[in-house]
């Protein structure tokens, strides 16, 4: 859908007690990025933000009120918006997630990223397993202050701990749109990471805790589009992520009916181009802040564990398919996985009238749907597509500089859709509470 508003600035504060601050809309359209007037945005101050009981008495209870002064309010108030970061506050929890990956991690910690590392409980125990140094992107200045548990350690460990205040979260969407404009605004977040071929051994190792499906939608753009960071190599991702959203992002054809629904583009390229593996669970109350009250299959939220994966591309993905094929097939599963009701053949046809005949040579018949083929069935279906004559003048595929819109989840609220802009200067990024805002002027 072109012209797509992408609505970047956005809030659930209450009325009352709210501070101004300044945003802008930011409008993806087909020519160019549109930037609109500066709005009203309102976000609450620190003082006004009502901390979580339930949260306040488990830590009193665990022993671990020690922690409340030296986490920031907007992490322990009452509700977990799905763009919340995720601050690890139990040391046990910290110890087991260490040993969960120790075994993968250990085996090449050529540049090691912790995301968020919070109070540095995670980080304590990755020195302790033995990873030579580690790359700590913490935005939050309470976290890194002096007097703080993560300042503490730094301090001790400065010969093996890096400290970059910044947020790796924001890095998804700045590399997106320096792919389109030709900026090098990304080079911050990746400097001194090692390039390395694709088919060698991955150039870095990125710990992230993810609250919602937003760092791994935006990590499957950026590995289609081959942004940045992808040029420097394949890239190690051990992620801490709830159960709902993994169980929705690496759906099959052959999943349950419920599931089948989520079933799309990005699930297929998870499962023809990345290998995964779940090397165990965490509990979600040791993360703050707490999810929203409320039932899933009569289990509460917060009794769901989270999911602890380790994903990483193949390093053959490029045997199997070109840089420009990539984006091709995105485009090709995007169009064709819009509803569970597309008939193949008839679908085809009307791109290409009288290719009936060759579909029906690949053993499909005329009720065989798009959303019934597992997904290296529909890659075997693209790449016959791809040796016809007819292919290259099909109306339907985009420019391979077009940025596809992040199929919008219910535990999701950004949305993506961004054409190749023409003439963008970005020159400002500022991370308010829950909000993640994108300043941009023409």
């Amino acid at each position: 859908m072109l012209g797509r508003k992408f609505l970047l600035c956005f809030n659930r504060t209450s009325y009352f007690q709210r501070s101004l601050t300044t945003a802008r809309n930011v409008y993806f359209t087909n020519d160019d990025i549109v930037v609109a007037e500066k709005v009203k945005q309102h976000s609450k101050t620190p003082e006004n933000i009502s901390v979580s009981t339930a949260v306040r008495d488990y830590l009193k209870d665990v022993g671990l009120e020690y922690f409340m002064d030296s986490i920031p309010k907007k992490l322990l108030r009452k509700q977990c918006s799905s763009t919340s970061k995720l601050c690890l506050f139990d040391p046990k929890t910290a110890k087991e997630l260490a040993l969960m990956i120790s075994e993968d991690l250990m085996q090449n910690t050529s540049f090691v990223i912790e995301c968020n590392p919070g109070l540095g409980l995670l980080t304590q125990e990755l020195l302790k397993i033995g990873v030579p140094s580690i790359h700590l992107y913490e935005k939050y200045e309470k976290f890194y202050s002096p007097q703080s548990p993560l300042g503490k350690l730094i301090a001790e460990h400065n010969n093996r701990l890096d400290l970059r205040k910044l947020n790796f979260f924001d890095a998804w969407m700045i590399l997106l749109l320096d792919k389109h404009t030709g900026d090098d605004i990304s080079d911050t977040y990746l400097t001194d990471i090692p390039y390395h071929e694709w088919e060698n051994e991955p150039c870095a190792q990125i710990i992230a805790f993810c609250p919602s499906r937003n760092f791994l939608s935006l990590l499957i753009h950026n590995f289609f589009q081959q942004t940045k960071l992808y040029e420097h190599g394949r890239v190690t991702f051990f992620l801490i992520l709830p159960s709902k959203i993994w169980e929705r992002v690496k759906v099959c054809n052959t999943d349950d009916k419920k599931l089948q629904r989520y079933y799309n583009q990005q699930s297929i390229f998870l499962h023809l181009f990345f290998e995964f593996k779940c090397l165990g669970e965490v509990p979600r109350k040791a993360f703050a802040p707490w999810p929203e009250k409320k039932l899933i299959n009569n289990i509460h939220s917060i009794d769901i564990p989270m999911q602890v994966i380790k994903l990483e591309p193949k390093s053959n993905t490029f045997d199997l398919i070109s840089k420009d094929d990539l984006k091709a097939f995105w485009f090709f599963l995007k169009y064709c996985m819009r509803s569970k009701k597309i008939k193949i053949i008839s679908e085809m046809e009307n791109w290409i009238p009288g290719c009936g005949p060759k579909l029906i040579a690949l053993d499909l018949d005329i009720c065989t749907k798009f959303k019934d083929l597992s997904p290296t069935q529909l890659f075997e279906l693209y790449k016959c597509f791809r040796t016809w004559p007819e292919y290259d003048e099909n109306y339907f595929i985009p420019s391979t500089g077009y940025v596809d819109d992040i199929k919008k989840d219910d535990d999701e609220k950004i949305e993506l859709e961004e054409p190749e802009p023409e003439n963008v200067i970005k020159d400002n990024i500022q991370d308010n509470s829950s909000t993640m805002r994108y300043s941009s002027v023409v």
